[in-house]
């Protein structure tokens, strides 16, 4: 996350926050996640190579025979979903 995690505020100092405020939080928050996108898909894709049965009960449902360019087109999706 580098420099935007010193953006973000405490859990405990939230609730004081004004309505602007929470929103820049809320943004930088989304952009943290954005930004560690390809961090996300390589540990995605260490976990199906390596420990796929922690996968299966995190709800990603991975057939043996999907292939890596599959995996990254649903990851993909999940993304868009995400940005939405």
């Amino acid at each position: 996350m580098g420099n935007n995690s010193r953006l973000l505020n405490p859990l405990e100092t939230v609730d004081k926050l004004n309505e602007s405020t929470l929103a820049m939080q809320l943004y930088w928050s989304y952009q943290s996640v954005l930004a560690c996108q390809e961090s996300m898909w390589e540990e995605l894709v260490d976990r199906m190579r390596n420990r796929p049965g922690e996968l299966k009960e995190l709800g990603w449902e991975s057939d043996p025979e999907l292939n890596e360019l599959e995996s990254r087109a649903k990851f993909e999706v999940l993304i868009e979903r995400y940005k939405r």
